[in-house]
């Protein structure tokens, strides 16, 4: 015996008419028009930096860490 209990509803909508997830225009034209966004290119710039600086930071405690990630 199963129950049906419905569909879950929709994330609620912000109230300037997008979410976080939803917008009115495709990826690539989002991320074309904000390519003029000072502070998310430094806030992206940084978070990379960070990113790159952890990596960098872990894979050099490995020798053969290389090997090893060819290895899988």
């Amino acid at each position: 015996m199963s129950t049906f209990l419905g569909m879950p509803a929709p994330p609620p909508r912000s109230p300037y008419g997008t979410g976080n997830l939803r917008g009115d225009r495709a990826f690539p034209r989002a991320a074309h028009d904000e390519l003029g966004n000072e502070q998310l290119r430094r806030n992206l710039g940084r978070a990379t930096g960070t990113i790159r600086a952890k990596r960098l930071n872990v894979t050099g405690e490995l020798p053969d860490w290389e090997a090893l990630r060819d290895a899988g």
